[in-house]
């Protein structure tokens, strides 16, 4: 498992994609029906669902607001830092949880840390009371935790990196396209001031011939407009 998880960072660019896919690595050694990775936005002191499977509450998580996640089981997580193994019994009794939707049976859950730094939490959880949790499967996650935060870390690293390519790109395209007509009003002001030098010389050297003057002036601004009808 921990060798499918370290390719996806090679393999996948997405991290939708990449969620989903741990999510099918880590169900192949334990149950995980529900499942779920959080991250702490701490610009903004949200709690982020990046991926979140419950065969329960998949809406209502969704769309609760954000104080109350910060007192769910992701924020608790996030607030202590250490991984949790608990019951349904022991999550009603911890006043510092308040649930954000359903109670689950049992929970295994663990942080994501970078560094000393906590940034997250990953959870999986089950309704089923045939369904039984061990430490064991609990220490499996811990471990598997670090390699997903450090693959998670590369495909962020990656999509920042083609982000900013996209983002000079973009940039360097408007440069150009602004360079461009630059050089377009240049050529336009240059052939304006040719036409006005050429319709001064026309005045200078009027010998009476005025329809030869209209004819040349007429030929002078067909250079500037399309002027095929001029009196």
């Amino acid at each position: 498992a921990l060798l499918d998880i370290s390719e996806l960072a090679s393999s996948v660019s997405n991290l939708a994609l990449l969620y989903s896919a741990i999510h099918e690595i880590i169900g192949d050694f334990m149950i995980a029906d529900n499942f779920f990775v959080a991250f702490h936005e701490r610009d903004t002191d949200v709690i982020d669902f990046a991926y979140f499977i419950d065969e329960y509450d998949e809406d209502v998580i969704r769309q609760l607001p954000a104080e109350q996640l910060n007192d769910g089981i992701a924020g608790y997580l996030i607030k202590i830092g250490e991984p949790i193994f608990m019951s349904k019994s022991e999550i009603q009794a911890n006043e510092k949880i308040v649930p954000c939707g359903s109670i689950p049976e049992q929970l295994l859950g663990v942080p994501l840390k970078s560094g000393s730094q906590i940034i997250g939490a990953m959870v999986f959880q089950t309704y089923d009371q045939s369904v039984v949790y061990t430490r064991e499967d609990l220490e499996v996650l811990s471990f598997v935790s670090q390699h997903i935060v450090t693959t998670v870390d590369r495909v962020k690293s990656r999509e920042l990196t083609e982000r900013t390519i996209r983002e000079r790109t973009r940039q360097l395209r408007k440069i150009n396209d602004d360079l461009q007509e630059e050089i377009l009003e240049r050529q336009k002001v240059e052939s304006l001031q040719q036409a006005l030098f050429e319709i001064s010389e026309l005045a200078a050297n009027l010998e009476g011939d005025m329809n030869g003057f209209y004819s040349s002036l007429h030929d002078i601004l067909a250079r500037l407009i399309s002027a095929p009808n001029c009196f």
